[in-house]
């Protein structure tokens, strides 16, 4: 018996990897939303934070390798979303931002999309 061994994912569909990104954002969003309801602002201010850090370390990383710019996967997006989702309310923005450059520098450091062996967001926050 041979094995293959193929780079994830390891089910095929005809759903693009893009797509599913755009579906798991929205769930995400949807997450978010719901937990604004008992937060309020605070939930968006870290948002902002960790979206922001994450879209743009993505163009500065991007840029710095010179690969073409990966924005339009979502999957900086996914990660700032996440991030965004586990980390504490009340704490203060710039440990947002901390954990945004965590989250990017550990999917590049593992070799980027798909190429990681933990959750970048997961270990960012289990970092802080």
């Amino acid at each position: 018996m041979e094995y293959i061994v193929t780079p994830a994912p390891h089910k095929y569909s005809r759903v693009s990897t893009n797509d599913q990104y755009v579906y798991i954002s929205i769930a995400l969003v949807m997450c978010f939303m719901y937990g604004m309801i008992p937060y309020g602002y605070l939930g968006i201010i870290t948002l902002l934070a960790s979206l922001g850090t994450c879209v743009l370390l993505e163009l500065v990383i991007s840029s710095i390798k010179n690969k073409r710019i990966m924005l339009q996967d979502f999957s900086c997006l996914v990660s700032g979303l996440t991030l965004a989702c586990i980390v504490p309310v009340n704490m203060p923005w710039y440990y947002a931002i901390v954990c945004a450059v965590l989250t990017v520098s550990v999917k590049y450091l593992f070799g980027g999309l798909g190429n990681n062996i933990f959750n970048p967001s997961a270990l960012a926050r289990s970092v802080l």
